[in-house]
């Protein structure tokens, strides 16, 4: 699938946060190629469980808090962006697997209607093997 220009615009803005934090910045160089996998999850609430196997972009809008999760996470390398809209009314809670490895701050919550990238990359079979990066749009 052809990666649309509201995807490209989000994802490039988001570059420097991974570049520097030192780490993920190649997850968005696909970028360059023109052509991603990008996955319309839709409305979530409460619990989502990130499938790795999924396109390695995913869109989701948030409809209440949420607890965020990673599912088929294997000893090959995997990787996703997810971009995150909160809907509604009201900020939305965040909340992650505590296993995960942060480079940068964990957040905690999400302005209505703020977009935002949560970037995930797997390195092993356990969550404990998850390395996150996020970042909000202005």
């Amino acid at each position: 699938m052809i990666i649309n220009n509201d995807v490209k615009n989000i994802l490039n803005h988001a570059c420097p946060m991974f570049s520097r934090v030192g780490g993920l910045g190649t997850l968005l160089q696909k970028l360059d190629v023109g052509t991603r996998d990008v996955e319309a999850i839709g409305d979530v609430a409460v619990n989502y469980a990130i499938d790795m196997d999924k396109g390695n972009v995913q869109t989701l809008t948030l409809t209440q808090n949420i607890t965020l999760s990673a599912t088929n996470l294997s000893l090959q390398s995997k990787s996703v962006d997810l971009i995150i809209t909160a809907g509604g009314t009201g900020a939305r809670t965040l909340a992650f697997d505590a296993s995960w490895n942060w480079l940068g701050a964990m957040p905690t919550t999400l302005a209505n209607g703020v977009k935002a990238v949560l970037s995930i990359k797997t390195v092993g079979a356990a969550a404990t093997d998850v390395i996150a990066a996020y970042e909000e749009l202005a």
